[in-house]
């Protein structure tokens, strides 16, 4: 299962290193809690003495992704929800300097919200999407494409670091 992890997140942000994954909840009911220490070296960007890191690509809740073009037949969406947080350990020496506004989205494709904090020496990153089950016409595939990629927008969304 830590390979699986692996791969996914590899394809986000390069090379990653599982050291830990724990899952718990009620799994035969759709519900899973999964837990992952993780390593990743080339994660952020250095530029002029400032660390760029984006949370978000750590998440790895629902990820939707919709091609350009016309549609000529609906799209089903199918019902879910995915809560993430991610917890980053900030460098020794650094602090967060800026980050984004939080998010809310609601609308006939769903609910999301994102937000950014400190916490301590820690960058924490949450979010919660809720997709509803729904047939949406090819005719509203523009709107549900912008809709999706506002969320994928939000989760690579930048927070920058200085030196303290």
């Amino acid at each position: 299962m830590k390979r699986a992890y692996e791969k996914t997140l590899a394809r986000r942000v390069g090379a990653i290193n599982v050291k830990q994954a724990n899952i718990s909840g009620q799994i035969g009911e759709g519900k899973m809690q999964l837990s992952l220490d993780l390593a990743a070296d080339h994660f952020s960007q250095t530029v002029q003495g400032l660390i760029i890191v984006k949370p978000g690509t750590l998440a790895l809740g629902a990820d939707y992704a919709f091609a350009s073009g016309e549609r000529k037949l609906p799209v089903k969406l199918d019902a879910d929800v995915y809560k993430d947080s991610v917890r980053i350990k900030l460098p020794s020496g650094y602090q967060i300097d800026e980050m984004p506004d939080p998010v809310r989205m609601k609308g006939p494709y769903g609910t999301y919200q994102a937000s950014w904090k400190a916490d301590g020496s820690d960058l924490v990153f949450e979010q919660s999407t809720e997709v509803p089950d729904a047939l949406v016409p090819a005719a509203q595939y523009t709107d549900l494409r912008t809709y999706f990629d506002k969320i994928g927008s939000s989760q690579a969304s930048p927070v920058v670091l200085v030196k303290k």
